[in-house]
């Protein structure tokens, strides 16, 4: 009997590989990564409650609203916002140094939104002098990734409709 739930286990597994498979890492994405952080790990984490001036290079990340990136991409003519998620290996995933060089180049704000928390990728991104935001996942009291990423930008795109509404006059 053993050996049939084996082998049925493995013709599951063979039919199931090629329909994808999650791979969890720590920090990898699924959470944020905070909780499995030292103390000292957290205290580079700096809640920004409203448009501030920022002192870059210091290796800080720094936990925004979606309000406070809208506030942040109006102080300039053009900003590129990239929402980087530190382990991505796909084709569409950009070099950090690439997408910077081609905002020096264009004259754009570059603003890195990181999704969740990998201090070693963080550090690359840090080298090349850019800063970190990531959403302020401990004020929405969310840890789950894809939900926080979720109540982020629907708050960033709701103060973008409120513009728009009050421009056009729509109640």
């Amino acid at each position: 009997m053993k050996t049939i739930q084996k082998i049925l286990m493995f013709l599951l597994l063979l039919l199931l590989g090629g329909c994808g498979a999650i791979v969890v890492e720590v920090g990898g994405g699924l959470f944020s990564g905070y909780d499995k952080l030292s103390k000292i790990q957290q205290k580079r984490f700096i809640k920004v409650e409203h448009h501030q001036s920022l002192s870059a290079g210091d290796k800080s990340i720094y936990l925004i609203s979606g309000a406070t990136l809208n506030t942040m991409a109006n102080h300039h003519n053009a900003t590129l916002i990239y929402f980087w998620s530190p382990n991505c290996t796909s084709k569409v995933c950009y070099s950090l140094s690439s997408i910077k060089n081609y905002c020096v180049e264009k004259n754009f704000n570059f603003i890195l939104i990181a999704e969740y928390i990998n201090l070693e990728r963080f550090e690359e991104a840090f080298d090349a002098g850019i800063t970190i935001y990531m959403p302020n996942f401990l004020n929405y009291g969310i840890d789950y990734c894809n939900r926080y990423m979720r109540v982020f930008k629907k708050e960033l795109l709701q103060q973008k409709y409120d513009k728009i509404t009050n421009l056009i006059g729509i109640c």
